[in-house]
């Protein structure tokens, strides 16, 4: 669809302007949120579907945290969506590092229980014992 045709009741445009551009041209998108947000005010803020187009926006967009939040911060001039977007981004990308996180503790501990049963293998303790005590099953440590 041209862009002049992305057109209709104020949560409906967002909402083509979002599928339309999010994951290929961010930039246009915030653009158009921005004068959405100058015309609607209140009507945008009430709306619980502009929360989800934001998270659609962020989480679909292929920007670093940073380049996002850099964007919103430059292209954002509605002081009350420029927040509610920067809090939203802010969010995510606390949330994407606590995952980040509790993955990288459950690969850790999994190398820990491979080291340990390469240690014990190599001791000579037999394959039952070593599964037993690491919770590691034969195959990962035959593996080794």
């Amino acid at each position: 669809m041209p862009d002049e045709s992305l057109q209709g009741p104020p949560q409906f445009e967002a909402a083509l302007w979002a599928m339309k551009y999010a994951r290929t041209q961010v930039r246009l998108v915030l653009k158009a949120l921005n004068r959405l947000a100058g015309t609607l005010g209140s009507v945008m803020r009430d709306n619980p579907a502009f929360k989800e187009i934001e998270l659609y926006i962020l989480s679909s967009s292929g920007q670093t945290p940073e380049e996002l939040l850099d964007m919103i911060n430059q292209l954002l001039t509605d002081t009350w969506l420029k927040e509610d977007m920067m809090s939203t981004a802010e969010m995510l990308i606390a949330r994407g590092e606590a995952r980040g996180e509790a993955r990288g503790r459950a690969e850790g501990k999994t190398e820990e229980k491979l080291d340990i049963a390469r240690r014990l293998k190599k001791s000579g303790m037999p394959v039952a014992q070593i599964c037993q005590a690491t919770g590691l099953d034969e195959k990962d440590i035959a593996s080794l």
